[in-house]
Formats: C-alpha cells, sequence, structure tokens
C-alpha cells in the first residue's frame, strides 16, 4: 500500500500518551496502601478468570510483584512458567511460595472456566454461593470480562477487583468511569485506550480500509472494542471491514483456525488490520496470522501489546511489562486491605504508553517510519521473533534425582565480559528461582572471575544447583597451559563423570569443549562469532548433541553499518592478527564482508599477539593504530588481546590527532574509556536470561543442541562527547536522542 505522510500532530499525540501514574488523583487519602498493623487472621485471597489468556498470569505477577513492594509479602521469587497462558501455574506457585504476614492465596480458591459456556454457569453458581454472607474469601481477584460480569452481581458480598477486561464500562461490570455501581466492587478502567490505539494508528499509516476480526457476541465485540473502531472511522472518514471469528470456546485448535481464515480473507479486502484480543490470537499461532499480512504487505496494530510486536505485528502500544497496571492493582488492593470500600476508590488509571515497533516487519511491507517516531519508540524489534522450536521444555527448578546439579568452568584467561556475562547469569537463575536471591558483591578487579567464583561456590544458596569450588579450570592466555587444561577438564568429565554443566566463556574455552571427546553438557558464552570460531556448525545447529553457543549472526554486520551511517566513510582501519584465531577475536570476515557491501575500502594492519606478552600485544596493536591514522577516515577497534582499557588511551591519541571517529566492538565500556561510538549493553540482563532459560531447559531434559542459538541485543548505542569534541564532531540533536548512553568525560583505568 501507499502509506501517506504523517500527519501533523501524531508525534505529539504519541508524546501525549506518555502519562505518569503519579499524575493520577486518589481521593481516598485516608487508607494507607501499605500494610498498618498484623492482622489477627491473614486476608484470603481467591482468583477466578473466564479461562487462559496471555495478559493474565502477567497481570497476577505484576499485581503480586506490586505487593511485594508494599510489604504485603515477600519475593515469591516467580520462575519462567512453562505455559505462557497458564494463570493456575502462577497460583500454584503463590500458595506454595507466597510468605506473608497477612495474605493467604488460597488453594482451592482458584476457578477457570476454560471458557466453557456451560462450565461457566455452574461455577458462577457455586462461587457466588461461596462469596455471600459467610464467605472463607476475603478478597477476589477477577481477572478478564468473564470473570467481572460473573463477579458483578449482589450475591457476591466479598471485595472484588476486576483486572484485565478491555472495557469494564461496555461488558456492564461497571456503571461508569466514577461509579462501579457495587461497594465492593472496583475495576480498572481507561475509557479512551482503544481509540487512542486506532487514532495513532491511522495518523501513522493513514490507512482507508482498516479489518477487524472478532467473534461477534457481545463479549467478543468488547474484547475487540469495535464500536470504539466504528466511531473513529465515522470522524477520520476510514471504512471498516469486518470479519467473524470464535473466541468463548475450550478448542483452541478451532479458535486459531478461525482467526486465521479471516485473516487470509481480509488481506484480500484492506489496507490495513488491528489484530484483536481473543483466544485465537496467541504466540503459537501468530506466525500463521502474520504470513498473509506480510505477503500482502499490510501494516498491522496489535491490541493485545508488546507480545505480538515481537512475533511480526508492525507497531502497538508498549507497557512496561504490565508493572505500572501491576502497581496500580497493589495500591488499590492495599487500600481494600486497610479498610477503604472498593467501589469508593478511584478506578480511572491511564498506562503510562510509547510505541512499540517492529522493524523487519517494516520493512517487509515497504512502510518507512519517520525518524520521530524513532526517536520517540520506546520499544524496537529489529527481526521477527521465531517461536523457539523446544519451547516445551520446562524452565521450573528441580534436582536432579534428589541432588544438585553441579557446574563448573572454563575460560581462555581473564577478559572483562566474562565476569560481566556470569554476574548475569546467575541474576537470571536467582529470578527463575533456581538460586535463592542475595546481592552479589563487586569484584575489586572486573577480570577475576576467579575470585567471583570462589564467592559463588561459597555462598550462593540453592537447592538445586551448585557450583564447584574445585571446578574452575583457566588457561591464562598460556598457549602451552591451553592443551593441558583442556585435557585436565576433559579427563575428569569422562572418568569422574562428577559435573552435569561446564560454562565455556570466551572463544578459547568453546573451541575447547566442542567436540566428541566428551559429552558434558556445556553452555558456551561471551564469544565475538562461535561460527566464524568453529566452534559451532551454523546458527542453527551446534553440530554436536551437548554444545550450545549463543550467536547474534548480523551483530558485527550492524555495528559496521551503524558506524557509517553515522560519518559516511570510504576508508575503515581495522587491526587484528592475521592469523585463525585473531580473526575471529575481532569477527574480522564479518567486518570485511559489510565493507564490500558498503563500497568502504577495508584498510588492515596486522598486530600479532600469538605467544607474545600482554605488554607486547598493546605495543603492536597501539603502533598500527598509529599507522592506521593518517590513512584511513574511520577505525573500527576489533577485540584483540591489546585492545584493554589501560591501553585504549595510547590507541586512540592517534586517532584523535587525525580526526578519526571510533567505532569500538568492545561496547560501551570502551567508549567510557574514550572510544567514539560502540553498542550500548548497559543492561545484561536479557543476555542473563537467555543463558539461564537455557540452563534450566537442559537440566529439565533438553539437549543443548535442541535450543536456540541466536540472541539479537536490542539495537542501543553508547557516545563519548568528549571525544567527539576533540575530534570536531558535533552529533545531531536526533542521534543524542537515541543514544542509550551518553559519556560527558573520558574515564582512565587504574
Amino acid at each position: 500500500m501507499l502509506f501517506h505522510t504523517i500527519k501533523t500532530g501524531a508525534i505529539t499525540l504519541l508524546f501525549c500518551f506518555i502519562i505518569s501514574a503519579s499524575a493520577m488523583s486518589v481521593n481516598a487519602t485516608e487508607f494507607s496502601a501499605t500494610p498498618q498493623l498484623k492482622q489477627e487472621q491473614k486476608i484470603r485471597i481467591g482468583y477466578l478468570e473466564g479461562g487462559p489468556f496471555q495478559n493474565y498470569p502477567q497481570n497476577l505477577i505484576a499485581f503480586v510483584n506490586g505487593l511485594v513492594k508494599l510489604n504485603w509479602l515477600e519475593d515469591p521469587f516467580f520462575p519462567a512458567f512453562t505455559e505462557p497462558a497458564n494463570a493456575k501455574e502462577v497460583w500454584q506457585w503463590l500458595v506454595t511460595h507466597g510468605k506473608s504476614d497477612y495474605l493467604v492465596f488460597v488453594e482451592d480458591g482458584f476457578y477457570s472456566n476454560n471458557w466453557d459456556k456451560k462450565k461457566r454457569t455452574k461455577t458462577k453458581k457455586n462461587i457466588l454461593q461461596r462469596l455471600g454472607a459467610n464467605s472463607d474469601i476475603d478478597f477476589m481477584i477477577a481477572m478478564g470480562t468473564w470473570a467481572g460480569q460473573d463477579l458483578a452481581d449482589k450475591q457476591n458480598r466479598t471485595a472484588t477487583m476486576v483486572f484485565s477486561s478491555s472495557d469494564p464500562i461496555r461488558a456492564n461490570i461497571v456503571v461508569s468511569a466514577e461509579d462501579s455501581g457495587l461497594s465492593n466492587l472496583h475495576a480498572r478502567v481507561d475509557p479512551g485506550r482503544y481509540e487512542r490505539q486506532v487514532r495513532l494508528f491511522h495518523d501513522l499509516t493513514g490507512f482507508r480500509k482498516l479489518g477487524v476480526a472478532y467473534e461477534d457476541s457481545a463479549e467478543g465485540r468488547t474484547y475487540a472494542a469495535i464500536e470504539t473502531i466504528r466511531k473513529v472511522s465515522r470522524e477520520r472518514g476510514f471504512e471498516v471491514v469486518e470479519c467473524f471469528t470464535l473466541n468463548s470456546t475450550p478448542d483452541i485448535n478451532a479458535a486459531n483456525a478461525s482467526v486465521n481464515k479471516c485473516h487470509q480473507e481480509l488481506a484480500e479486502k484492506v489496507d490495513a488490520l488491528y489484530i484483536t484480543n481473543q483466544t485465537g490470537v496467541n504466540a503459537e499461532n501468530m506466525p500463521e496470522i502474520i504470513k498473509p499480512l506480510l505477503a500482502k504487505k499490510i501494516p498491522t496494530f496489535s491490541q493485545p501489546g508488546l507480545g505480538m510486536v515481537k512475533l511480526g505485528a508492525l507497531m502497538s502500544i508498549a507497557r512496561s511489562k504490565f508493572k505500572d497496571v501491576g502497581e496500580f492493582h497493589a495500591r488499590t488492593a492495599g487500600q481494600i486491605f486497610n479498610g477503604a470500600k472498593p467501589g469508593e476508590l478511584p478506578m480511572l488509571y491511564e498506562d503510562p504508553t510509547k510505541l512499540a515497533l517492529n522493524l523487519e516487519t517494516a520493512n517487509r511491507i515497504g512502510y518507512t517510519p519517520p525518524v520521530e517516531v524513532l526517536v520517540a519508540a520506546d520499544e524496537i524489534f529489529r527481526t521477527i521473533e521465531q517461536q523457539s522450536p523446544a519451547a516445551d521444555f520446562a524452565t521450573a527448578p528441580r534436582t536432579n534425582n534428589g541432588k544438585k546439579w553441579s557446574i563448573g568452568y572454563l575460560q581462555g584467561g581473564a577478559y572483562k565480559s566474562y565476569q560481566t556475562s556470569l554476574v548475569a547469569i546467575v541474576e537470571a537463575l536467582m529470578d527463575l528461582g533456581w538460586v535463592e536471591k542475595q546481592e552479589i558483591p563487586l569484584q575489586e578487579n572486573e577480570k577475576d572471575t576467579d575470585k567471583l567464583w570462589s564467592w559463588m561456590a561459597s555462598e550462593l544458596k540453592s537447592d538445586f544447583v551448585e557450583f564447584r569450588t574445585d571446578a574452575y579450570y583457566d588457561s591464562r592466555w598460556d598457549k602451552s597451559q591451553r592443551p593441558r587444561t583442556q585435557e585436565t577438564l576433559i579427563n575428569r568429565l569422562n572418568t569422574q563423570k562428577d559435573l552435569d554443566l561446564i560454562l565455556a566463556l570466551g572463544t578459547w574455552a568453546g573451541q575447547d569443549m566442542a567436540n566428541d571427546q566428551h559429552h558434558t553438557p556445556t553452555l558456551v558464552a561471551s564469544t565475538t562469532d562461535p561460527l566464524e570460531a568453529k566452534i559451532i556448525k551454523s546458527v542453527e545447529d551446534s553440530g554436536y548433541d551437548h554444545i550450545h553457543a549463543k550467536i547474534d549472526p548480523t551483530r558485527h554486520e550492524r555495528q559496521v553499518t551503524l558506524f557509517y551511517d553515522f560519518f559516511k566513510f570510504k576508508k575503515l582501519g581495522v587491526a587484528f592478527e592475521d592469523t585463525e584465531a585473531g580473526r575471529a577475536i575481532g569477527a574480522i570476515g564479518n567486518v570485511e564482508k559489510m565493507c564490500a557491501k558498503l563500497g568502504v575500502q577495508f584498510i588492515p594492519c596486522y598486530a600479532d599477539f600469538k605467544d607474545l606478552s600482554q605488554e607486547q600485544a598493546e605495543e603492536n596493536i597501539a603502533q598500527c593504530y598509529a599507522t592506521l591514522a593518517p590513512k584511513v577516515d574511520a577505525a573500527f577497534i576489533a577485540r584483540h588481546p591489546g585492545v584493554s582499557l589501560k591501553n585504549l588511551p595510547n590507541i586512540l591519541a592517534p586517532l584523535n590527532k587525525h580526526k578519526v571517529p571510533t567505532f569500538s566492538q568492545g561496547l560501551s565500556d570502551e567508549v567510557k574509556h574514550g572510544s567514539l561510538l560502540s553498542v550500548s549493553v548497559k543492561d545484561f540482563s536479557g543476555i542473563g536470561r537467555f543463558y539461564a532459560t537455557t540452563i534450566a531447559k537442559i537440566f529439565n531434559g533438553a539437549k543443548p543442541r535442541q535450543l536456540t542459538q541466536v540472541f539479537r541485543n536490542p539495537p542501543k548505542f553508547a557516545i563519548n562527547m568528549k571525544t567527539a569534541k576533540e575530534i570536531g564532531y558535533n552529533p545531531p540533536v536526533d542521534i543524542l536522542s537515541a543514544a542509550d548512553e551518553i559519556f560527558y568525560e573520558i574515564s582512565v583505568a587504574e
């Protein structure tokens, strides 16, 4: 389709959506949201839902995390649950792990109708009897529209909060945004939410025919906000093309098929499509939903939110992982726990919202987002995420037949990113419930993984895993020591067989473990390019059942492209050792490939490090960049043992003198110490979660080879303004707005 130029005011509209939760007025100030006095009896909490839906567990978890923040209960340390739409799994975890002086999650207080209308009638009768005058439940969570409708009843005498209802006013759950109609009932309302979404979508794409698929029932029309869409269409003059699906059914396959059929039909008739909340719109079905729309170059807006954008919808509103609305619900519940009547508390809450955008989808349908939209977007996905074929493997903690899983460690030598990666893995294992949460102390030296490992082995508490003190192996960058370390570890794996997993940090470690001399599951982390280093066979296949190595196949091409977009250089200088190992460490093949694609001259300089001391490696790399400085108009500082924070001033001095912009492959820490630009990975938690989830799945029965190896870092960058000034570069405002990290000074390494 031909996309219209962005309308005047659309960006203003987008920024107006960013509403601070603190601006919401709360009149019931006499009731605190935090515990005031210990109750004689704990507040007993129950739960009702119409059936499984992807947003329900996320809302429940966000609500509980909000209560934790208010000190109503201890952190239950939620694991990554196996079924994203299964709130019962979350509830069972709360029953067994929810520790509180004030609250109880009632084991038999969980009700789900599984989208069965006959069961709904019976459940409503039973639960209303239970929630009558002498109820054993003090507070009821009504998750979704069905649940809200069923508990918005005078027979219900129990304090009730309605969560995750598309429009509780149109669904006749509450009377208005100001009045729930019942003193014991509260439902969060945002009357303008979907109107804002449709207006924004129209402003950004200018469609003339908007497709909407939904179930033609009272609930289906409410979920899809169809009346709101029709209202905006009359105001804006676009046509709404409708198709009817099956939603209120326990048969997920039938629901999926009806949604797919509708989207195939609509793709032939419309120039934009609004993907609505319904059972058949789910992560597993998203590839089928989006296929005909991509083929016909149809822009899509996801009403369900961010998750569908990750999987291929063009855009949506990005909510902060349900955190904000969860805290709103928690504050409201806290007031109720302290004596407030639910019906007297404010129900209006507008999400603090920003735009989410998928750039691969934009590219495939021919949509070019304006720069202002890219700057304003809160979440940008570079690619369409594929569902992992090994998603069926659980991540919940389990023992090794009653014993702890034993973990060992191997590295080629000390390197700054290894410690950061190791900390991120452990913190993510804490989040998954494999390790008890505690603060990991900072090490004196950022390369001291041996001291960190020793602390982990002695201080971390877990019923499931152990980090073995005697299983730390390090070749100390000594090529003569390397084969002896490899032989010692592999011999242990084959004879003692007392280690269940090896963490192999870095290229050397990955290369030494990627063989058929052993069969112990091995997670290779923190390598520049495991494919070029011949650790794995391909992006999709490690080549060994026991090997897994994270790879971002276009990572270095993206770095060179980003650098080129800023400076349009003609000659790019790169220093590296011209050996298989040197090229692998610096991903030189990828850099050469991108230079050729961009029509840029690749100017190499060879800086040896093999069989040399650290001091000599540093001297060689500094000399190389001094040689390159007068010959090039940009320098890509590739990974190399001589590129240390201590040596960066020597590397950068001649480049800055010749006004040569620099891009560091070594991430933002090197920008902090003087490089002009790099990719920013300020927060390693995403990488840590990827590794920890992989470990959890391995301990739950997956072979490393079965699990996806692809992990793409978010498209963020860091810039050093002092270096920019030194080389005479004045970054445009839009670049500064998009930067994730900005450094105004140059740090000096000790």
